[in-house]
């Protein structure tokens, strides 16, 4: 790169730089703007001022032992819980009826197989398969064995289910222990 188009981008680099320095120490958190004068100022001298602190971007939850809303007692820790096996046992099911749904795709018609997938699919995940995904372009047309629970937890897991054209990875989720799981996400592998 030749001089001249160094000292052009290092001059870019300077004046984006000031230009964003302005714009964020702008920021005073008053509301109210900097009056218009119709001609620039230069930015104060290097180390003259203290930069202005940034703001906090993540809020650190308070000790208040019950949020508003919750009721007394309430435990999140089941949530994030290893599976138990009733927990287990209705995410591979879950899977399953899915993956039962997703090995129909060149038999049935696009329309019908589309339908009954959303119905197995989390809200979530619907727009992701509607409509974008054709069933007769899915390669498996059999499930070939039982499924296998490989991570879970009492509100997500991930279950392997073997077909006739590879094994089908899918994820299940529920919102709470006592919700129904539904397919989140279907990777061929």
């Amino acid at each position: 790169m030749n001089r001249s188009v160094r000292s052009v981008l290092l001059a870019v680099v300077v004046v984006v730089a000031i230009a964003g320095f302005a714009v964020f120490a702008g920021r005073d958190g008053g509301g109210e703007e900097p009056e218009a004068t119709g001609r620039q100022t230069a930015p104060a001298a290097a180390g003259s001022e203290a930069p202005p602190e940034e703001p906090e971007l993540y809020v650190t939850p308070s000790d208040q032992e019950e949020e508003v809303g919750q009721e007394e007692g309430h435990d999140d820790s089941l949530e994030n819980a290893p599976a138990d096996q009733r927990a287990k046992d209705d995410a591979a099911a879950a899977a399953l009826a899915t993956a039962e749904i997703w090995v129909q795709g060149k038999t049935l018609e696009q329309a019908a197989w589309n339908e009954q997938l959303l119905h197995t699919l989390a809200p979530v995940a619907q727009p992701a398969y509607d409509g974008r995904v054709w069933g007769y372009r899915v390669e498996a047309t059999a499930v070939k064995g039982e499924p296998a629970v490989e991570q879970a937890t009492m509100t997500t897991a991930t279950v392997v289910i073997p077909t006739d054209a590879g094994p089908l990875t899918l994820t299940v989720t529920r919102s709470d222990e006592q919700g129904s799981w539904a397919t989140t996400a279907i990777t061929t592998d």
